[in-house]
């Protein structure tokens, strides 16, 4: 007797794969995927087979901004929202694999209870400042395969409470990718997760966080020792020192990816070590850097991440002009951060196209494929003129953005047209 191929779990479950359940949706301001699974459940209710194979697929992503808040894409959609109850998603949370509950607290402007959610396969996990850090914790622990781990905070969370919190992240030992915001940990702590997943990280992202390195006092009158926070004036102390070390016994010979905005950090430096263990790095990302802190990280960056080609700098497209120097003075080093020839992608804010920026940039003309630039410069005519050269000169440029931030008018209106001049 022949058994029919639709009787078979591996033929059920393969042509369940194949079955769209997502639809991407392009918005004037974003980009969105909205939960379309009218067809997937159509096919759950052919049978009892079908129910128990392709239910999984259905659940497998659990996007909350998709099910619950359609958000920019709500008003164009037709006022169509799949809002599911919360006991149902409970009932068939086992099922999720990638969990984002990044934006769950969005609907329409109101507040809701994240839902508590029972988890044991997640691969993902996206989490918001609001979501409840004690499920959030027992959540991480549930998971120890995560494979992919970002968890915002607030600074409204204390700093005793993030302290605490971080713990749960170092049962994990298989993460691609960790990303944290508005943190406060102990560095100690942050050099163990990191050694913990150094076989498997891909990309690393900081901002916002605060990096506590603690020194011991002299013991009070109970006999109790006291604690005391460094700060980056203080990198002659024992406890620096041991901590450096401990950084450079790590080696992240995986990590593609860089993001680090933590200049205003009480420690900085000691994130900054990061640079050092990562041979492997591609691209860096920086925040806002006081000059020689970029100097610094340009000479690191050189030495010791030779396959460095993306540079991407700045993240505040309103600083006050008295940065403004500092910036482009930041925005040069890190552009001498690669090697000549090995810049593709460059992000780079408060730039003054002058002479030395376009020397900086000749080195890498034949590669670049990507350049960004928010110009703030009281002579106009110069930096407009010398867009122009670039776009001669980069042969290999697809994406130019440019962003001109106007201190006074121009004296001539079409300064701001000079570099479509070499386009004619």
């Amino acid at each position: 007797m022949n058994t029919h191929p639709l009787s078979l779990y591996e033929i059920v479950l393969a042509i369940g794969q194949f079955i769209p359940l997502w639809e991407f949706v392009h918005l004037a301001y974003e980009d969105v995927w909205l939960l379309k699974p009218k067809d997937l459940l159509a096919a759950i209710s052919v049978n009892r087979l079908f129910r128990t194979t392709l239910t999984p697929l259905l659940w497998s992503v659990y996007v909350e901004s998709a099910v619950k808040s359609l958000g920019n894409a709500y008003e164009c959609m037709g006022n169509a929202e799949y809002d599911i109850p919360v006991d149902i998603v409970q009932k068939n949370s086992s099922y999720i694999r990638f969990l984002d509950l990044s934006s769950y607290y969005r609907q329409l402007g109101r507040m809701r209870e994240s839902p508590k959610l029972y988890c044991s396969r997640l691969q993902e996990l996206r989490l918001s400042s609001s979501v409840d850090s004690t499920w959030a914790k027992r959540l991480i622990l549930a998971n120890p395969e995560l494979r992919v781990l970002h968890w915002a905070r607030t600074r409204k969370n204390s700093s005793r409470e993030k302290l605490k919190d971080f713990a749960s992240i170092l049962s994990l030992q298989r993460l691609r990718y960790l990303g944290l915001d508005d943190w406060t940990f102990l560095t100690e702590y942050l050099y163990r997760a990191l050694a913990k997943n150094a076989g498997h990280l891909e990309e690393l992202r900081l901002t916002r966080c605060d990096s506590i390195l603690l020194k011991r006092s002299k013991r009070d009158d109970t006999g109790k020792s006291r604690y005391a926070v460094i700060t980056s004036m203080e990198t002659g102390v024992e406890e620096f020192e041991t901590m450096e070390q401990m950084c450079r016994r790590i080696r992240l010979t995986k990590l593609k990816t860089l993001h680090l905005d933590v200049e205003h950090n009480r420690c900085p430096l000691t994130l900054y070590w990061l640079i050092d263990i990562a041979p492997a790095l591609e691209t860096a990302v920086f925040g806002d850097l006081l000059g020689s802190t970029g100097k610094a990280l340009g000479l690191t960056l050189r030495k010791s991440c030779p396959r460095l080609q993306t540079i991407k700098h700045g993240n505040d497209w309103e600083l006050k002009t008295w940065r403004l120097h500092q910036w482009g003075v930041t925005a040069l080093h890190l552009l001498n951060a690669c090697a000549p020839g090995h810049l593709v992608h460059a992000s780079l804010r408060g730039m003054r196209l002058d002479n030395t920026f376009m020397e900086a940039l000749s080195v890498h003309r034949d590669c670049l494929d990507t350049l960004e630039l928010d110009i703030r410069d009281d002579n106009y005519r110069d930096s407009f003129s010398n867009l122009g050269t670039i776009l001669e000169q980069c042969s290999q440029l697809k994406h130019l953005a440019v962003a001109v931030h106007f201190y006074r008018e121009p004296c001539d209106r079409r300064q701001p047209l000079l570099f479509l001049d070499k386009l004619v």
